[in-house]
């Protein structure tokens, strides 16, 4: 009705759209003195059941209660929660002449002080008695609500075409007759007043009444040919899925679809998609062929995960066996282990034709780092502004990347890490990025390159959080990805469950399951003392004990050295045989597992260790081998030789009974024995 409204003030100010020509127009209103239009009511249906499609009511005063007169008609309260009232209006404007341009009648509707109360118009083609009614007798047929409405102040419309009016007020309410009035000038109009007792969606409970007085029909003729269009909404086969539109139009004007007309239709539970048919026309003089159909279409959702945690990369609707397009990142996080999956024809983005609904396509990653802390796409970096065009889109992890100022990456705790940074430019100029602890500069990475990675080494000693900046959106350029790798030190164990070892980078033991580490932190005749560690500084000999398998140890930036080790790093040289005030001993396994004196000159492969004192430590014994001691402050286990233990309850450093097949460290009869 806004567009008829519309049209109406432009004719009346001369303009005409369409035709090129000034339009004639004439106003009629009922209430002139000398009208054309006759509006009189005709009955009124008191207390009858509600229709479907109308809500609860109240009733009103007879015709002869109110003498006839439209002007000051009573509605109140009700004898049932299923009551309506309804008054019959019949409108005859045959002796209009000319081309209807628009037909409105309006009303003032006022709610009582107690509640809001709820009003609506509508037409209908059966017209009964009110002398005939009596409560709950005679059903409502053949109404059909007028939804072309608009509330006046202190009103609220509802897509039903109900008006609640705010308690205490009054809102002046129009409705859109233009289509009735131009198809038939004689038709029978119903307004009516709805009961209002249970909460609903339309707000608090219950009316206890109200007036309607005032009404008007305002016609608006012209000497220019109007007429009447239709909007049709099918789906694919040609099925209706909701209420045809009809507009009205001037003759070679160009007609339009109302927006909210290609929203989405719920039918049966299915959503349907605008998918095609024109959306304008020119109107014909015949109105048969002023028709556009608008084609809607279901649509099939699909989603993109990845094959490591199942994680959605994306998801959406598409048409049936549309051919459709994911971007996904170029790596994936999943506990500390980085998955990554390469560029397709060099572009990070998926393929594929959804040809059912709830469509899941898998994208197989493969293990790429282990140890890695954080991960992030650049464009979902706290503050990032996007750029996903051009090369931005074609060329970079999730087709975008992101231009930051400062923006906030994670915070670190102590160790050494390996940061990874992948920028992209469109210039082909050297661009810069750096990280930062949000004061000092840290590192600072050169991209000559357009698609770039490249990774600088940082030592945090205390926690550190990290900041990142690079990239510009007016220039085209930005970070694509991050992320961060703790740097370990990979150690293997193997069957025998002990080794020497050095390392020339600090590392923490801590948390370190299976693996323990320790020092030579004195020596006795015939015997080694062995004392746990956790931080050791670089070049720390050591002697490790632990489960057969693979270990990785976090290096961190420094560590305290321990106050005495026995025990020396070796770099790839030849370690000296023992003489008199330098002696030096191999661990080995010839004759029980032990440290041997070395007689003769050995190259010991780099990253090991061996024994060295300034005394001869042989046994006095005459054995050869020097037995492993470990020291136990918290169980004074000390000074226990290393021996074949065969008999007896054994226990490993859990507490757990073991079998006499157990290799490393066990406790038996108190004491801590290494078994080979």
């Amino acid at each position: 009705m806004k567009m008829n409204l519309l049209k109406t003030m432009l004719l009346i100010g001369g303009v005409l759209f369409g035709a090129g020509a000034w339009a004639e127009e004439s106003t009629y209103k009922s209430t002139d003195s000398e009208t054309k239009i006759n509006v009189a009511m005709t009955s009124v249906q008191v207390g009858i059941d509600t229709p479907t499609g109308i809500i609860q009511s109240g009733v009103t005063k007879s015709i002869s209660e109110n003498n006839g007169d439209l002007t000051n008609f009573y509605i109140g309260g009700g004898q049932s929660a299923t009551d309506a009232t309804v008054i019959y209006l019949s409108i005859d404007a045959s002796a209009i002449e000319g081309s209807i341009v628009s037909a409105t009648f309006s009303a003032d509707m006022l709610s009582n002080n107690s509640r809001n109360a709820i009003f609506g118009c509508g037409y209908t083609t059966t017209i009964i008695d009110a002398a005939n009614l009596t409560w709950n007798n005679a059903p409502l047929t053949g109404l059909t609500v007028i939804k072309d409405c608009e509330a006046g102040a202190n009103g609220t419309r509802y897509d039903n075409g109900y008006i609640v009016v705010n308690k205490g007020t009054t809102a002046t309410n129009t409705y859109d007759l233009t289509n009735l009035i131009r198809s038939n000038k004689n038709i029978t109009l119903a307004v009516f007043g709805l009961r209002y007792r249970n909460t609903n969606d339309y707000g608090t409970n219950g009316v206890d009444g109200g007036t309607i007085s005032n009404p008007v029909v305002t016609i608006v003729t012209s000497t220019e040919q109007y007429v009447n269009y239709t909007v049709k909404f099918e789906d694919t086969t040609g099925q209706q899925l909701k209420a045809d539109y009809t507009g009205t139009t001037v003759v070679g004007n160009t007609f339009t679809t109302k927006e909210d007309q290609l929203k989405n239709i719920d039918v049966d539970g299915k959503t349907y998609y605008y998918k095609s048919g024109n959306t304008e026309k020119i109107a014909d003089a015949n109105p048969d062929n002023n028709i556009i159909t608008l084609v809607f279409s279901e649509k099939y959702s699909y989603k993109v995960v990845n094959n490591i945690n199942g994680e959605e990369i994306g998801s959406g609707l598409s048409w049936p066996n549309e051919n459709v397009t994911v971007p996904f990142p170029e790596y994936i996080l999943s506990g500390s282990s980085l998955y990554w999956k390469g560029a397709i024809s060099n572009v990070f983005k998926y393929s594929f034709n959804v040809n059912e609904n709830n469509k899941v396509e898998s994208l197989n990653y493969s293990h790429s780092k282990d140890n890695v802390v954080f991960y992030v796409e650049g464009e979902n970096i706290n503050g990032a502004s996007i750029l996903s065009t051009g090369g931005h889109n074609s060329r970079c992890s999730s087709a975008a990347t992101g231009a930051v100022t400062k923006g906030l990456l994670t915070t670190l705790q102590p160790g050494c890490y390996e940061i990874t940074v992948s920028f992209f430019h469109s210039n082909k100029s050297n661009q810069t990025a750096t990280i930062s602890d949000g004061t000092n500069t840290l590192l600072t990475y050169s991209f000559p390159s357009q698609r770039q990675t490249i990774t600088h080494n940082l030592d945090v000693t205390s926690e550190t959080t990290l900041y990142i900046t690079g990239g510009g959106a007016n220039q085209g350029r930005g970070i694509d990805n991050v992320y961060i790798q703790k740097v370990t030190k990979p150690i293997n164990i193997t069957a025998a469950g002990v080794a020497t070892f050095s390392s020339n980078e600090a590392l923490d033991f801590t948390g370190v399951e299976g693996l323990t580490a320790y020092v030579a932190s004195a020596v006795n005749t015939g015997s080694v003392t062995m004392t746990e560690v956790t931080t050791v500084p670089a070049n720390t000999g050591l002697y490790l004990v632990g489960n057969a398998g693979d270990y990785t140890v976090p290096v961190v930036a420094s560590a305290v050295a321990p106050a005495t080790n026995y025990l020396v790093a070796t770099d790839g040289t030849e370690v000296a045989a023992s003489t008199e005030g330098s002696y030096n001993y191999v661990l080995a396994n010839q004759n029980g597992l032990g440290f041997y004196n070395l007689a003769n000159p050995l190259t010991i492969a780099a990253g090991k260790a061996y024994l060295h004192t300034t005394t001869d430590i042989k046994p006095a014994t005459g054995a050869a081998k020097v037995a492993i001691v470990f020291g136990d402050e918290t169980t004074g286990i000390n000074n226990v030789a290393t021996e074949n233990v065969k008999n007896g309850a054994m226990f490993n450093l859990a507490g757990q009974k073991v079998s006499n097949n157990y290799k490393g460290i066990v406790i038996m009869n108190g004491k801590k024995v290494v078994r080979k």
